[in-house]
């Protein structure tokens, strides 16, 4: 039997943890390996899924929740790169 315990931190400790854990995010999203950081402002479903390093198949779960938003140039689908780095930012807890 496994017990578990329940630890509230304060709101100024929590606040400091998810500002670090932020910054520690966007360090890792600047110092990506070349292929990444090369990659278009918009990209397609494969590439932005390769991009989060997730399948596609998680990629448009998340955009059917509405965590990811699509841009449509015509019928073809695409998401700002920007975004993806935001919303990796935005994760980070």
């Amino acid at each position: 039997m496994q017990a578990q315990a329940t630890i509230t931190l304060p709101a100024e400790l929590t606040e400091l943890i998810h500002s670090e854990v932020s910054q520690t995010v966007a360090e890792m999203m600047h110092a990506q390996p070349k292929a990444q950081t090369d990659a278009p402002d918009f990209l397609n479903l494969g590439q932005a899924a390769d991009f989060l390093g997730i399948s596609r198949g998680t990629l448009t779960k998340l955009i059917n929740q509405g965590d990811v938003k699509v841009t449509f140039i015509g019928t073809a689908k695409r998401i700002s790169k920007a975004q993806l780095i935001k919303f990796m930012t935005d994760k980070a807890i």
